[in-house]
Formats: structure tokens, sequence, C-alpha cells
């Protein structure tokens, strides 16, 4: 998955732009990265069938959820970690 499909994904489940700042290379930054799944696919006989858009539409539903209940429950949602609640499967 491209970055900028990954945000654009972002984008479409939050309905706001990003803020980008595009930059050159940071020391540290990795240029290309592969994976490759196959092995595990056939390990396990099972290969991830959700689009990313649809996968990161699933998780920001989920955490606005969580935070809501949070902020309703406890006060101030930024002082509870999400994994207190497990994020829907994907």
């Amino acid at each position: 998955v491209q970055l900028s499909d990954f945000i654009a994904a972002l984008e479409a489940a939050l309905g706001r732009k990003a803020i980008q700042e595009l930059l050159p290379l940071q020391p540290g930054d990795v240029p290309d990265t592969f994976a490759d799944s196959s092995a595990l696919a056939r390990a396990v006989n099972w290969r991830p069938s959700t689009p990313v858009a649809e996968g990161v539409g699933r998780f920001i539903d989920w955490y606005k959820a969580f935070y809501a209940r949070q902020a309703a429950d406890e006060g101030d949602p930024r002082d509870h970690h999400p994994a207190a609640s497990a994020p829907p499967a994907v």
C-alpha cells in the first residue's frame, strides 16, 4: 500500500484533508519496503481480504466510539489508552 493511499483512506474516514509537509528523506527513513506474506498465507491457509480503505474506516469508527465512551464515562479521553478495548477485526 502506498503511503499516499493510506493517507487518502484516513482523509476519507475522518472527513477532512490531511495537512502534509513533504520533506526530503530524513535520516533513518527507508525509501522502499517490500513485504511478502505468501509463506504465512500458505502456513495458516488464510490471506487478508479487507481493503485498506475499509479497514482504516472501521478502525476510525471504533476509535471515535471508544473515546466517546471514555469521555462519557470518565472525563478526559486523552487519559485513556485504546488498547483497553480491542479494535474490530479486519
